[in-house]
Protein backbone atom coordinates (compact mmCIF):
# COMPACT_ATOMS: atom_id res chain seq x y z
CA UNK A 1 0.00 0.00 0.00
CA UNK A 2 3.11 2.51 0.75
CA UNK A 3 4.50 1.83 -2.64
CA UNK A 4 1.10 2.73 -4.28
CA UNK A 5 0.38 5.65 -2.78
CA UNK A 6 4.40 7.02 -3.82
CA UNK A 7 3.36 6.06 -7.18
CA UNK A 8 0.43 7.65 -6.82
CA UNK A 9 1.56 11.22 -5.80
CA UNK A 10 4.94 11.10 -8.17
CA UNK A 11 2.17 11.22 -10.95
CA UNK A 12 0.34 14.16 -9.63
CA UNK A 13 3.65 15.95 -9.72
CA UNK A 14 3.24 18.80 -12.72
CA UNK A 15 4.95 22.41 -13.79
CA UNK A 16 5.44 24.72 -10.93
CA UNK A 17 4.13 28.45 -11.48
CA UNK A 18 7.51 29.25 -11.71
CA UNK A 19 8.50 26.81 -14.43
CA UNK A 20 5.53 27.99 -16.47
CA UNK A 21 6.50 31.85 -15.94
CA UNK A 22 9.60 31.16 -17.08
CA UNK A 23 8.89 29.37 -20.03
CA UNK A 24 6.61 31.99 -21.33
CA UNK A 25 9.62 34.72 -20.84
CA UNK A 26 11.42 32.86 -22.75
CA UNK A 27 9.10 31.83 -25.28
CA UNK A 28 8.05 35.66 -25.98
CA UNK A 29 12.54 36.60 -25.83
CA UNK A 30 12.39 34.10 -28.82
CA UNK A 31 8.88 35.10 -30.20
CA UNK A 32 10.46 38.86 -30.42
CA UNK A 33 13.80 38.27 -31.90
CA UNK A 34 11.69 36.44 -34.07
CA UNK A 35 9.76 39.49 -35.35
CA UNK A 36 12.04 41.98 -35.61
CA UNK A 37 14.77 39.90 -37.41
CA UNK A 38 12.12 39.45 -40.09
CA UNK A 39 11.09 43.57 -39.80
CA UNK A 40 14.58 44.14 -40.21
CA UNK A 41 14.62 42.13 -43.55
CA UNK A 42 11.81 43.45 -44.40
CA UNK A 43 12.85 47.06 -44.17
CA UNK A 44 16.30 46.22 -45.76
CA UNK A 45 14.59 44.40 -48.87
CA UNK A 46 12.56 48.09 -49.33
CA UNK A 47 15.89 49.96 -48.93
CA UNK A 48 17.56 47.65 -51.93
CA UNK A 49 14.14 47.91 -54.10
CA UNK A 50 14.12 51.69 -54.01
CA UNK A 51 17.59 52.08 -54.19
CA UNK A 52 17.40 49.38 -57.30
CA UNK A 53 14.23 50.89 -59.13
CA UNK A 54 16.01 55.03 -58.29
CA UNK A 55 19.72 53.62 -60.23
CA UNK A 56 17.50 51.83 -63.21
CA UNK A 57 15.76 55.49 -63.38
CA UNK A 58 18.66 57.64 -63.06
CA UNK A 59 20.61 55.06 -66.05
CA UNK A 60 17.39 55.04 -68.32
CA UNK A 61 17.13 58.94 -67.46
CA UNK A 62 21.16 59.29 -68.46
CA UNK A 63 20.97 57.32 -71.60
CA UNK A 64 18.23 59.30 -73.08
CA UNK A 65 19.47 62.68 -71.92
CA UNK A 66 22.99 61.56 -73.39
CA UNK A 67 21.46 60.66 -76.83
CA UNK A 68 19.38 63.78 -77.31
CA UNK A 69 22.09 66.16 -76.38
CA UNK A 70 25.04 63.91 -78.72
CA UNK A 71 22.32 64.52 -81.94
CA UNK A 72 21.59 68.21 -81.17
CA UNK A 73 22.35 70.44 -83.80
CA UNK A 74 22.68 73.87 -85.19
CA UNK A 75 19.50 75.36 -87.29
CA UNK A 76 21.78 75.16 -90.48
CA UNK A 77 24.22 72.84 -91.85
CA UNK A 78 27.74 74.19 -92.14
CA UNK A 79 28.73 75.63 -95.54
CA UNK A 80 31.72 74.62 -97.53
CA UNK A 81 33.68 77.60 -97.08
CA UNK A 82 37.19 77.80 -95.78
CA UNK A 83 36.65 79.09 -92.47
CA UNK A 84 32.61 78.49 -91.79
CA UNK A 85 31.51 80.67 -89.36
CA UNK A 86 30.73 78.54 -85.38
CA UNK A 87 27.40 77.90 -84.94
CA UNK A 88 25.79 77.06 -81.51
CA UNK A 89 24.69 73.70 -81.00
CA UNK A 90 22.73 74.64 -77.63
CA UNK A 91 20.86 77.59 -77.46
CA UNK A 92 20.18 77.71 -73.88
CA UNK A 93 22.68 75.98 -71.33
CA UNK A 94 21.97 76.46 -67.83
CA UNK A 95 22.55 74.88 -64.53
CA UNK A 96 19.22 73.05 -64.44
CA UNK A 97 18.17 73.28 -68.12
CA UNK A 98 19.26 72.48 -71.68
CA UNK A 99 17.41 73.47 -74.71
CA UNK A 100 18.68 72.59 -78.64
CA UNK A 101 17.03 71.20 -81.59
CA UNK A 102 17.05 67.47 -82.91
CA UNK A 103 16.16 65.80 -85.18
CA UNK A 104 16.14 62.13 -82.99
CA UNK A 105 13.24 60.24 -83.68
CA UNK A 106 11.43 62.44 -86.26
CA UNK A 107 10.33 61.20 -89.61
CA UNK A 108 12.06 63.30 -92.13
CA UNK A 109 15.49 62.85 -90.56
CA UNK A 110 18.35 61.45 -93.02
CA UNK A 111 21.86 59.67 -92.52
CA UNK A 112 23.54 61.95 -95.09
CA UNK A 113 22.45 64.93 -92.24
CA UNK A 114 19.58 66.16 -94.87
CA UNK A 115 16.09 67.03 -92.91
CA UNK A 116 16.40 70.00 -91.86
CA UNK A 117 12.91 71.27 -91.58
CA UNK A 118 12.66 67.99 -89.25
CA UNK A 119 14.53 69.81 -86.60
CA UNK A 120 12.27 70.27 -83.57
CA UNK A 121 12.93 72.42 -80.52
CA UNK A 122 14.24 70.35 -77.89
CA UNK A 123 14.54 71.08 -73.56
CA UNK A 124 15.28 69.13 -70.62
CA UNK A 125 14.99 70.45 -67.32
CA UNK A 126 14.81 69.89 -64.00
CA UNK A 127 11.98 71.68 -62.31
CA UNK A 128 12.93 73.21 -59.31
CA UNK A 129 9.87 75.12 -58.18
CA UNK A 130 7.41 72.48 -57.99
CA UNK A 131 6.31 71.11 -54.60
CA UNK A 132 7.59 72.53 -51.07
CA UNK A 133 10.12 69.46 -50.73
CA UNK A 134 13.65 69.60 -52.49
CA UNK A 135 12.70 66.46 -54.77
CA UNK A 136 12.25 67.28 -57.94
CA UNK A 137 10.85 65.94 -61.60
CA UNK A 138 13.23 66.04 -64.29
CA UNK A 139 11.83 66.58 -67.66
CA UNK A 140 11.89 66.39 -71.79
CA UNK A 141 9.33 68.37 -73.94
CA UNK A 142 9.58 68.67 -77.61
CA UNK A 143 7.84 71.25 -80.02
CA UNK A 144 5.79 69.25 -82.40
CA UNK A 145 5.82 71.77 -84.98
CA UNK A 146 8.55 73.46 -86.52
CA UNK A 147 7.57 76.72 -84.40
CA UNK A 148 10.51 78.54 -82.48
CA UNK A 149 8.08 80.49 -80.55
CA UNK A 150 5.85 80.46 -77.79
CA UNK A 151 5.36 78.92 -74.21
CA UNK A 152 6.49 75.09 -73.49
CA UNK A 153 2.95 74.70 -71.49
CA UNK A 154 1.64 75.46 -75.33
CA UNK A 155 -0.77 71.67 -76.29
CA UNK A 156 2.05 71.53 -79.33
CA UNK A 157 4.77 70.75 -76.87
CA UNK A 158 5.25 67.26 -75.87
CA UNK A 159 6.26 66.25 -72.60
CA UNK A 160 7.90 62.86 -70.71
CA UNK A 161 9.17 62.52 -67.32
CA UNK A 162 12.68 61.34 -67.10
CA UNK A 163 13.55 60.99 -63.54
CA UNK A 164 11.63 61.98 -60.12
CA UNK A 165 13.39 62.66 -56.73
CA UNK A 166 16.31 64.76 -58.25
CA UNK A 167 17.92 66.57 -55.82
CA UNK A 168 20.49 67.68 -57.32
CA UNK A 169 19.52 71.60 -56.62
CA UNK A 170 19.47 70.69 -52.65
CA UNK A 171 22.97 68.79 -52.95
CA UNK A 172 26.20 71.02 -52.09
CA UNK A 173 29.22 70.33 -55.14
CA UNK A 174 31.91 70.36 -53.43
CA UNK A 175 33.84 68.98 -56.11
CA UNK A 176 33.57 72.59 -57.86
CA UNK A 177 35.54 75.67 -56.71
CA UNK A 178 33.81 77.93 -55.36
CA UNK A 179 31.94 75.38 -53.64
CA UNK A 180 28.50 76.09 -54.65
CA UNK A 181 24.82 75.12 -52.70
CA UNK A 182 23.94 72.86 -55.65
CA UNK A 183 25.16 70.29 -57.93
CA UNK A 184 24.37 71.14 -61.30
CA UNK A 185 22.47 68.85 -63.58
CA UNK A 186 24.48 70.35 -66.48
CA UNK A 187 27.86 71.70 -66.91
CA UNK A 188 29.88 72.74 -70.32
CA UNK A 189 33.54 72.58 -71.64
CA UNK A 190 34.61 74.94 -73.75
CA UNK A 191 37.62 76.47 -75.07
CA UNK A 192 39.09 79.93 -73.52
CA UNK A 193 41.17 82.27 -75.08
CA UNK A 194 44.12 80.47 -74.95
CA UNK A 195 42.72 77.20 -75.71
CA UNK A 196 42.71 75.73 -72.69
CA UNK A 197 39.42 73.67 -72.11
CA UNK A 198 37.98 75.14 -69.12
CA UNK A 199 34.09 74.14 -66.95
CA UNK A 200 31.47 76.19 -66.15
CA UNK A 201 27.59 75.23 -65.48
CA UNK A 202 27.42 78.73 -67.13
CA UNK A 203 24.80 80.31 -64.55
CA UNK A 204 25.46 83.63 -65.11
CA UNK A 205 24.28 83.25 -68.66
CA UNK A 206 27.37 84.72 -69.97
CA UNK A 207 29.31 81.54 -72.02
CA UNK A 208 29.28 81.80 -75.57
CA UNK A 209 27.61 79.18 -76.51
CA UNK A 210 29.68 78.32 -80.01
CA UNK A 211 32.06 77.37 -77.59
CA UNK A 212 30.72 74.58 -76.02
CA UNK A 213 32.50 70.87 -77.00
CA UNK A 214 31.15 68.48 -74.37
CA UNK A 215 28.09 68.75 -71.86
CA UNK A 216 28.38 66.90 -68.25
CA UNK A 217 24.97 65.50 -67.20
CA UNK A 218 25.16 64.74 -63.23
CA UNK A 219 22.16 63.19 -61.62
CA UNK A 220 21.34 62.89 -58.43
CA UNK A 221 18.19 60.66 -56.91
CA UNK A 222 17.30 60.25 -53.71
CA UNK A 223 16.24 56.53 -52.76
CA UNK A 224 15.20 57.17 -49.74
CA UNK A 225 12.83 60.02 -49.20
CA UNK A 226 10.99 59.20 -45.92
CA UNK A 227 14.53 58.56 -43.92
CA UNK A 228 18.32 59.65 -44.15
CA UNK A 229 18.85 59.96 -47.91
CA UNK A 230 20.12 57.20 -50.17
CA UNK A 231 21.53 59.20 -53.05
CA UNK A 232 22.16 57.39 -56.33
CA UNK A 233 24.51 59.56 -57.99
CA UNK A 234 25.81 59.02 -61.93
CA UNK A 235 27.54 61.37 -64.83
CA UNK A 236 28.38 60.79 -68.25
CA UNK A 237 29.98 63.53 -70.45
CA UNK A 238 28.66 63.89 -73.34
CA UNK A 239 30.29 65.52 -77.05
CA UNK A 240 27.94 66.43 -79.61
CA UNK A 241 28.69 64.91 -83.22
CA UNK A 242 27.47 68.08 -84.82
CA UNK A 243 29.73 70.51 -82.86
CA UNK A 244 31.82 73.23 -84.61
CA UNK A 245 34.83 71.97 -84.21
CA UNK A 246 36.00 74.19 -81.68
Amino acid sequence: MRTVSRERRVSQTGMTLIELLIGMIIATIVGTMLVGTWISLQRAYGVTTKADTARATARDALSRISSELRDAQPTALATATPTPAPAAVYINAKPMEVSFYSVYNQAGAQNDTTGVTAMRLTRIWLDTASGSTPQKTLYWQRRTDASTTGAWTDASVRKVVLAQNVVNNSVTDKSVSPTTSYTAVFRYAYRDGTGTVQWTDNTDGTLDLTKIISVRVRLIVDANLSHTPTYVDLSTTVRPRNASGN
